[in-house]
């Protein structure tokens, strides 16, 4: 079984409580674009509608 990390592992702008900028936002959007867990992290997403952070590409909203 192969095990997969998030490409934004480390990267605490994914993890932020502000938004990021729009520089940022899409640097981040072309990680997520890549991750190979960007489907399971998008489904927690929905799932658990987290407040802040940026998950599967979209920024988390309150």
């Amino acid at each position: 079984m192969t095990r997969h990390r998030a490409a934004c592992a480390n990267d605490l702008r994914f993890t932020a409580e502000d938004p990021p900028n729009s520089h940022n936002a899409n640097q981040m959007r072309l990680t997520c674009n890549t991750c190979p867990i960007r489907d399971p992290c998008e489904a927690f997403a929905v799932a658990a509608q987290p407040t802040a952070g940026f998950w599967a590409g979209t920024q988390a909203t309150p």
